[in-house]
């Protein structure tokens, strides 16, 4: 497992949410979803991870993980390679220093 870390500034337009400060929060994502059935390999280990990051075992060990997690899977052949966009809650990550050493320690657990 490779786990690479990315810590920046949102973008501009969701950081423009944030300062209109509504009462009605606000949000500029956008989803559509599409499926069939019987789910093929890749989609069970898509689906899998994703169910299992946002599990309680995975939320009892690391609180920190934040609940907005996206799985995408490809498969080369019999070779399937999974990217996890997954945020940190701040008020569980001590600092960015923690973060990044937990990156190269590619430690299972937060």
């Amino acid at each position: 497992m490779q786990i690479t870390s990315r810590i920046k500034l949102g973008s501009p337009d969701l950081a423009a949410l944030f300062e209109r400060g509504t009462a009605t929060p606000l949000a500029n994502d956008t989803s559509i979803g599409c499926g069939f059935a019987p789910f093929t390999e890749l989609e069970c280990v898509v689906l899998d991870v994703e169910r299992t990051l946002n599990g309680p075992a995975a939320r009892n060990s690391c609180p920190a993980l934040g609940q907005d997690i996206k799985v995408m899977g490809i498969r080369h052949g019999s070779e399937i390679s999974l990217t996890i966009a997954c945020a940190f809650v701040d008020r569980y990550t001590a600092n960015r220093r923690r973060l990044r050493s937990r990156e190269r320690d590619r430690s299972p657990g937060c």
